[in-house]
């Protein structure tokens, strides 16, 4: 697995997955991590968070 200060592993239960849909459930992601990181949310956009989970999983 790839460690660095700029990534940030996530896990996700299948079920829970396929109960929200990938679209719900990345803009929970975005949503909640940029909540958490308030410096990243003046550094980047919601659309970059979200185009980066969508092609990145």
């Amino acid at each position: 697995m790839l460690s660095s200060p700029d990534l940030y592993p996530v896990t996700v239960p299948r079920r829970q997955l396929q109960r929200l849909g990938s679209g719900r459930f990345f803009e929970y992601v975005t949503d909640t991590y940029l909540a958490q990181q308030p410096a990243e949310a003046l550094r980047v956009s919601r659309a970059t968070v979200l185009f980066t989970l969508a092609h990145g999983l």
